[in-house]
């Protein structure tokens, strides 16, 4: 078939004539609207001078997202927002609204509008942002029949009265980053488990900056995924369907260490340790299967810590310390450093090599062991000293290298040293189909992290 009988061909299968509109102007509706809902609501009103075709898309928009908009532009957030509000096709309800504008010369009538206007359209998720200089919201302008996911970085009203609260039946995830505002002048004290009791359908709560230390008792019989960033714990927990925890910049005492290990029904745990911290022992639930632990610790190398988990079966480190699990048997390790070695001295570089072999010492029951690229570059560039050190996996099965690192890089020193106490163990460049590693807590930092808390 000659060149012209093909570009025939195609014209029988796509019939477009010169002039007519792309092959993107021709898809449906919705899948026009979940392109545009990764742009700015600005961008988005602009393509109605595309064509006739787009002239009133954007005025149907389920996903609406609103900055982030500087104090330089703050001359015209405004109206542009009400405008774009105005001239929306008003039987098109909104499922999905992020707000982020950093200044604070909008007027409060406008933040009350927008709230009223979110919630009026039947919003499923609403995300709203602020500067600190605003005065604060009360929690009943939040109220939704239809609401599930709620983000708020703003400052809030103390509330006194249950008139005061919130009436969210639908809502299952929440999160909230404390913001002091200019009027406040003690440290969110008033933010109270009665605050979520409320909340019948509430299953995700992250947590940002807030003072929980004055509730007597925490507690959320149906929540399964909690996040705790900056926060000073509560006295007493009561948490049974709790499945995922993350707490970071949170200093783990003996205390915490018995909360954590109270959460009977817990299975994955993420831990941020800060330049605060000593050696700590970590008791853990029966029942925990997926273990991570991120340290922040270069200034201290000499941490040191103890896990008690008796069914871990996934453990994740991010940076060095030195770790002992008391698991008979580790199904998956992943050691990750990212970065950990940037702007680290000669003589600390060299601690950290040995504390290194440490760590790897403490996870010698582990089956399946994956390295990312800087952690097995650093093993590469000390096999002298491995050479010296005999292997401690015995039980290994594989060694999964990361992308970018050929088997045919690794030295005899560290072949040895990974391979040598389990004769039937290999590397890999792809997990097994049937050993796939199942980290639950990926899906729960994504949960917390989406929306960069």
């Amino acid at each position: 078939m000659g060149s012209g009988e093909k570009k025939k061909a195609r014209t029988r299968a796509f019939p477009q004539q010169l002039g007519d509109e792309d092959r993107l102007s021709r898809l449906p509706d919705e899948l026009i609207h979940k392109i545009l809902s990764f742009v700015d609501a600005k961008q988005a009103v602009e393509t109605c001078t595309l064509s006739r075709r787009w002239q009133l898309l954007w005025t149907t928009l389920p996903f609406l997202q609103i900055g982030p908009y500087q104090i330089s532009e703050s001359k015209y957030v405004a109206n542009f927002i009400r405008r774009i509000f105005s001239d929306r096709n008003p039987q098109s309800n909104i499922s999905d609204l992020k707000f982020r504008v950093y200044n604070a010369t909008c007027s409060w009538n406008f933040f009350e509008e927008f709230a009223h206007y979110a919630i009026s359209h039947n919003a499923q998720s609403l995300y709203l942002e602020l500067l600190r200089d605003h005065i604060p919201f009360k929690l009943s302008t939040f109220s939704s029949v239809s609401l599930n996911k709620l983000t708020l970085k703003v400052s809030l009203e103390t509330c006194e009265l249950q008139s005061d609260f919130w009436d969210l039946p639908a809502l299952t995830t929440l999160r909230l980053k404390y913001v002091r505002s200019y009027e406040d002048k003690q440290r969110n004290s008033w933010l109270k488990d009665s605050l979520f009791t409320c909340l019948p359908a509430l299953t995700t709560l992250c947590l940002e900056g807030w003072d929980l230390s004055g509730s007597s008792s925490f507690s959320l019989p149906a929540l399964t995924t909690l996040r705790l960033c900056h926060c000073m714990l509560p006295k007493v927990w009561d948490l049974p369907a709790l499945l995922s925890l993350q707490l970071d910049n949170i200093y783990v005492s003996a205390k915490v260490s018995d909360i954590i290990s109270a959460l009977v029904n817990l299975k994955n745990l993420t831990l941020f340790l800060t330049l605060n911290q000593g050696n700590c022992f970590i008791s853990c639930p029966p029942q925990l299967l997926n273990l991570s632990i991120r340290a922040r610790l270069k200034h201290s190398p000499s941490i040191n810590i103890v896990v008690s988990a008796p069914k871990l079966c996934n453990f994740n480190s991010f940076g060095i310390f030195t770790v002992i699990t008391g698991v008979p048997e580790l199904e998956n390790v992943n050691i990750s450093l990212q970065g950990w070695f940037q702007n680290v001295i000669l003589t600390q570089r060299k601690q950290f090599y040995w504390q290194l072999t440490n760590m790897l010492l403490g996870l010698c029951n582990a089956k399946h062991l994956t390295f990312d690229l800087e952690s097995i570059e650093v093993l590469s560039k000390i096999s002298n000293i491995l050479a010296s050190l005999p292997s401690p996996f015995s039980k290994l099965e594989y060694v999964k290298l990361p992308r970018g690192f050929e088997e045919s890089n690794i030295s005899g020193a560290l072949r040895s040293y990974l391979l040598g106490g389990s004769p039937n163990a290999t590397f890999v460049t792809k997990l097994p189909q049937k050993k796939i590693v199942e980290d639950s807590m990926v899906d729960a930092n994504r949960v917390c992290h989406t929306d960069a808390m």
